[in-house]
């Protein structure tokens, strides 16, 4: 986040992008071919890449994945407005509303340990980084919402 940023094109050019955004980090988020499927898979970062035909598959080699961002990035075809890594507070709050941590405000070493136990539990793929626990409960929570929505129009 942050607002509007320059990079100047480069071997480092994805990496930095993705840290910038919140996709990559030194601590919770170090794995690069996890941050990319996380960028890649963003409602409008998904809608870039798809006007860009660009595809990225979570099984493409790390290599492949960044050639394929590296493109989006430097592309003149999309205007470079990118959506940063997906935010924490409702899986904080859902988490906290169902017992799974003490309080929402709990330290994020805590969230990811909570996130993956409820992972588990639901038998949602399993993350090697913070945001992609993250982006599985959002992305089920969606579906589980979704599923409830049509029950009742039934």
């Amino acid at each position: 986040g942050g607002g509007a940023f320059l990079k100047m094109d480069g071997a480092a050019l994805v990496p930095e992008v993705l840290q910038q955004l919140g996709y990559l980090d030194e601590e919770m988020n170090k794995d690069l071919s996890e941050a990319i499927d996380v960028f890649a898979n963003m409602k409008d970062n998904h809608k870039a890449l798809q006007l860009l035909d660009i595809s990225i598959k979570p099984d493409f080699s790390v290599h492949r994945k960044v050639a394929l961002v590296h493109c989006a990035l430097v592309s003149p075809r999309v205007v470079g407005e990118w959506q940063t890594a997906p935010g924490d507070d409702l899986a904080r709050r859902y988490l906290a509303a169902n017992g799974y941590l003490r309080t929402s405000s709990a330290p994020r070493g805590d969230v990811f340990a909570a996130l993956h136990s409820f992972s588990q539990q639901m038998q949602l793929p399993t993350t090697r980084t913070y945001n992609a626990a993250v982006k599985e409960l959002s992305n089920w929570l969606t579906a589980a919402d979704s599923s409830r929505r049509r029950a009742r129009k039934k």
